[in-house]
């Protein structure tokens, strides 16, 4: 079975749901899910399952994993167009697969609990309605422990990515830059705030010139962290993927833009083989 590539997606505003990855009425496709629907098509031939960490499912305790043969998905937000609401990922689940990573985790001392019919919240369901449009694969979401750091999060990726090699994709979704105090509603496409263009390519150097050490003390070392990131709980999925990395593997940037002028919409795959070249700023 071939190696799956890890994946992190910077989940944005719930609208980006809305957008399409094709041309529709003569409107260009959207460049984001462009980028995800294309990744989907190269990537996941013959995979067998796929392993979300969203920034969206902080639990006290243990690691959950969500189990149950089919799932159901949670529209998380308020105050967005009726459409958003009608939107669905009708996807199954696969108790099998959340056995085997309860016990991966468990192997490795870390305390994993099974978590019947938890929902898939947006930061999981969005993106896959890109990567994935199908729905035919199972999904099984896992939780960020509320009192983990990053280089934990880092450990759950690496204990997990040998099922890489059992065609599985393991996804972090999050967000590289997350300021819900400074966005800008009116300007999907306006201008970034300095701050984040700052704090983004500080992880696009870091992630391609694999300093993880460096990403891994972003509260210390990254600039203007605290206008990136009033909370943490969007950067840590990146450690997930970046964890999941196996021998020969590197980052290779999918998408990058700042939308709403503090909103990255970074996108970035760990894997060995390069695509028809890293995508381009917007």
């Amino acid at each position: 079975m071939n190696r799956i590539p890890a994946l992190f997606v910077s989940h944005g505003s719930p609208m980006t749901a809305l957008q399409l990855p094709h041309e529709h009425d003569g409107e260009p496709a959207d460049r984001y899910a462009l980028a995800l629907a294309e990744f989907g098509r190269r990537a996941l031939p013959g995979a067998r399952a796929i392993v979300v960490m969203s920034a969206h499912w902080l639990a006290a305790g243990p690691v959950l994993v969500s189990t149950g043969a089919r799932n159901r998905i949670q529209h998380d937000f308020a105050g967005f167009p009726r459409g958003l609401y009608d939107l669905t990922y009708d996807c199954p689940g696969s108790p099998e697969i959340s056995t085997e990573i309860q016990g991966l985790l468990a192997g490795a001392g870390i305390d994993a609990e099974l978590a019947a019919n938890h929902p898939l919240d947006h930061g999981a369901w969005m993106p896959l309605r890109f990567v994935r449009p199908q729905a035919d694969l199972p999904v099984i979401q896992l939780s960020i422990p509320m009192q983990y750091e990053a280089r934990q999060v880092l450990k759950l990726g690496k204990v997990l990515s040998e099922l890489r090699e059992r065609g599985v994709l393991l996804v972090g979704s999050g967000g590289a830059v997350h300021n819900l105090d400074k966005i800008q509603w009116h300007g999907r496409q306006g201008p970034p705030l300095a701050s984040a263009w700052a704090f983004n390519d500080w992880v696009k150097e870091n992630l391609q010139t694999a300093q993880i050490e460096t990403l891994l003390g972003f509260q210390d070392e990254g600039p203007q962290v605290n206008e990136a990131h009033p909370s943490n709980e969007h950067f840590l999925p990146i450690f997930f993927t970046v964890g999941s990395s196996l021998k020969g593997d590197r980052a290779h940037i999918l998408h990058d833009e700042i939308q709403y002028g503090s909103l990255s919409m970074l996108v970035f795959e760990m894997s060995g083989l390069s695509p028809a070249g890293d995508g381009p700023r917007h």
